[in-house]
This record gives structure tokens, sequence and C-alpha cells, in this order.
């Protein structure tokens, strides 16, 4: 029989976490919030399922400003807003009317793996109006978020590191007089590396690659706020192999990442290279009507930068090809510079052009003939 840890009792909506209440199932949703219809289409799904709290990523303000609709949608279920970067978000949400906020302070205060004096007062502005509110908040750490002094003392980002994280940031919610904190650690598959360790020679004959594959699959698990979450995306994309010694790479599968931008957790990557950083793309061209829209573009812009610890490539092309020509046309028209990367911004980096033509001389050419 397992023996729970004896918790504080903390409320989330009309149901109460923690102590000897029931534990409720939670699940996230996949939509982009805004997109209200498609959220509700899920969420009805879930609630069929047997959820009982429903979490929905916040990437944005329109996120944000949508929460109002799918609280009224959710009715007495509770609904838990997930905060990425910005805290003006998580104020948001507060006046939507969640019951619960998820905030990881790693990152709200704009860099991922800070948490300085501007972290801190951020996080303390969204803690008084959640405290005004009564309702209460997660502190949710991942590998992503850790600090740098921590980074230091572990080594990487392990279990250990991610608790000592999460243990400062709910002290700091505590001296700012919050006390209605929940904490999710994301170290479950490091507890499973642990117990599995000493099974390892004695059930396989390449112990030392099996335990090379544990090791991987904890680094990947601590970039995730829950186990359920893990999972669902290494059933979505699973490994095409484990248990053997790697050989040479495939082009198409190690070289390699897509991402798109709203799923940057920070520092992700030692290279980034970021495609069109240009007008139209940076801000989009269907967000340029509307100042907060193309602050909100600005921010986005801002997030994918942060996802490379070493290089960092801006690759704004220079022409645009004309589509519905034939295959040796040569229409385009000439793209701009993103507004955002300013001539300031140009001062910190190092300018190159790729693709140079070389010169063609054709009248030289013609001569040479005869």
């Amino acid at each position: 029989m397992i023996k729970r840890h004896k918790t504080r009792e903390v409320p989330c909506g009309k149901l109460v976490i923690g102590g000897d209440h029931p534990i409720w199932v939670q699940s996230l949703t996949t939509t982009k919030t805004a997109d209200v219809e498609a959220t509700k289409t899920e969420i009805r799904r879930m609630l069929d399922a047997g959820c009982e709290i429903v979490r929905v990523a916040v990437f944005d303000m329109a996120d944000a400003q949508a929460l109002g609709t799918v609280k009224k949608f959710l009715g007495d279920t509770p609904l838990v807003s997930d905060i990425h970067f910005n805290h003006k978000f998580g104020l948001e949400a507060i006046a939507q009317g969640v019951d619960k906020v998820r905030l990881n302070p790693g990152n709200v205060g704009g860099l991922s793996g800070r948490f300085d004096d501007l972290g801190k007062e951020r996080v303390k502005i969204v803690a008084e109006a959640a405290k005004k509110k009564g309702i209460c908040m997660r502190v949710g750490v991942n590998s992503g978020s850790v600090e740098k002094d921590l980074l230091d003392k572990y080594g990487w980002a392990t279990a250990d590191a991610i608790v000592e994280s999460a243990m400062r940031h709910c002290e700091w919610l505590e001296a700012c007089g919050f006390k209605d904190t929940v904490v999710a650690y994301p170290g479950q598959v490091t507890r499973v590396r642990e117990w599995y360790a000493p099974h390892l020679e004695r059930i396989h004959e390449q112990a030392q690659v099996r335990a090379g594959d544990l090791e991987q699959l904890e680094k990947i698990a601590l970039q995730f706020e829950t186990r359920e979450r893990f999972l669902t995306e290494l059933a979505l994309d699973p490994p095409s192999a484990t248990g053997d010694l790697s050989g040479a790479p495939h082009l198409d599968e190690d070289y390699l990442v897509l991402s798109t931008v709203h799923s940057a957790k920070g520092q992700e990557w030692d290279a980034v290279y970021l495609l069109n950083v240009a007008d139209g793309s940076f801000p989009s061209e269907f967000s340029t009507g509307r100042a907060e829209l193309i602050e909100e573009e600005r921010r986005l812009l801002y997030v994918a930068m942060t996802r490379a610890k070493s290089d960092l490539d801006l690759i704004a092309p220079l022409r645009y090809y004309v589509t519905q020509q034939s295959r040796m046309g040569d229409r385009h028209v000439y793209g701009a510079r993103s507004r955002f990367v300013t001539d300031s911004v140009m001062s910190c980096l190092e300018q190159c052009t790729f693709g140079d033509e070389p010169v063609v001389k054709i009248a030289a050419r013609l001569r040479a003939m005869w």
C-alpha cells in the first residue's frame, strides 16, 4: 500500500488539492487556446475520459483573453492557465477567472535560467494578484529553466537541480506572503532509472549501452513538466531504436531538428538557425495592424533567439521568388530585414552573405570562342 506524504491543503476552484483529499485527474490541452471552439472540442473529450482539472497553455495575450470564455464553458471544473515567459499573461489569466496559475519563475523574467531581481518582482506581482483573487499557483520548473549556478553545481539539469530550483522559487513566494502553492517535480524518470540500474547487468548483455539509453531518456524527460506529457510525446515521436551501439548518423534524423517558435523552452540547442527574419514573418503580415500585436511578435522573435546556447544565426532572405513560373524562371521580389533587427542590434551581430553568385563575363567568353 502506498503511503502518501502529508501535504498542505490548497483550494483549486471547488476542489481541494493535498491533505487527505483525492488525487485529481488533470490533463493539458494541445490546441491553440485562442481557438476557442477547437479547445472546447478537446476539453469535451478530456471530460468524457474522466479529467477533473483542465489545464491550457497561454503563449500570447490572445490565449489569455480567451480564458474567460473557456472558463464559462467549463463551469465548476477547475481551469489552470499554463503561463510562458510573460507575467502579463498571468495577470490577464487571473482577471479572466482561472482557478490556478502555473508559472515558471525561471523564465518569467524573460530569460530562461535566470531568476534575478526582475524575475522576482514579476513573480511577486502575479502572486499578489492571485492572493487577492483567492486562487492558488503552481510552480512549474523544467530543465530549460534551471538557474546557471545550479547547472554548475550539479553538472547538468539533474532531478536534484530541478528540485532545488523549485524550492528556491517556493521560498520566494512564501517571502512574498503567498502560501497556496502547488509544486510539480519532473524527476520521476530519474527515480525509475535509479531503481532499474542494479538490474541491468543481471538482465541484459549490453548493460552499459542500456544504461546510456536510460540516461538519455532521463535527460529528455526532465524537459517535460509531467510524466503524462513526456510519455505522450515519446509515443507520438518514438526513437527508431534503443539498446544498440551508435552507428553512422542519418542525415535526416540526427543533424537537424525543425521546430516552431511557440514551442521554445530556452537554450535547448547549441546552434539555432532562425529562418525568415524579415518583415512579413517577424512581424507577421497579419499582426501589423495593432501596436500590441507587433509587440507580441517582437516577444516571439526574442523567445526564438533564446533557444540557442552557443551559436545563433538569423537568416534574412534577400529574394523571394514568385510562384507559378517556369522551372528556370528568375522573377522575384526583394524582402526587407525585420524591423526588430535594428542597426543597434546589427552592431552586435557578425554580418555575412550566403550564395554569392560569380560574375560571368559573357563578352569575354564569346571572344574566347573565336
